[in-house]
């Protein structure tokens, strides 16, 4: 990889770490979107274009970022955090597709199942932390837990759907151009 390439890689990753911090804070006071994030597209491209270690702590660290920015103390977040630790860790599998259409179709089950463990883990956590007190403390009271959360479930599904398969081509076509050998200047003839 070229200077310039790594230059042009960390540069796209920072835009997105900071568009990603920045869509939380407006989300949270317009509530636009409710529950859409950017973190997953981050994951994404963090894997395909980052050394594993760094696409793992880069979406990690703009999450923390987030948190002490916005001022989430919730006892909530370590729920939030596991679930955002596994979706980081998962995005790695990306790293092993070759085809723009594979690279979309596992893009596709990484958005899915990202949004899909982010609503299981964060609601069982949602349950655990209030079950005897606002929810019951059964099985029918996690079952409500869920059943209260699906509107909030549905919007990040969709965007994840989208943006996650799309950042990921768009991810592997980057790396691909910064792969591909210099040409070459042949003499005039």
């Amino acid at each position: 990889m070229h200077a310039m390439s790594t230059i042009l890689t960390y540069a796209v990753v920072a835009l997105l770490a900071v568009a990603s911090v920045a869509w939380r804070d407006l989300n949270l006071n317009t509530f636009l979107a409710p529950g859409v994030e950017l973190v997953t597209v981050l994951a994404v491209v963090c894997a395909i274009l980052l050394p594993r270690t760094l696409a793992v702590a880069v979406p990690l660290l703009t999450v923390a970022v987030g948190d002490v920015l916005l001022g989430s103390h919730s006892v909530i977040f370590l729920y939030v955090w596991a679930a955002w630790v596994a979706v980081a860790a998962g995005a790695l599998v990306l790293r092993r597709t070759r085809s723009a259409r594979s690279t979309a179709l596992v893009g596709l089950g990484v958005g899915a199942g990202s949004s899909t463990l982010f609503f299981l883990v964060t609601n069982v956590g949602t349950w655990m932390l209030g079950r005897g007190e606002w929810v019951a403390d059964s099985a029918a009271g996690l079952l409500s837990t869920y059943a209260m959360g699906l509107p909030f479930f549905l919007y990040p599904l969709l965007a994840n759907v989208v943006l996650v398969p799309a950042a990921a081509v768009a991810a592997h076509a980057l790396r691909a151009h910064q792969d591909a050998p210099a040409p070459t200047l042949q003499p005039a003839r």
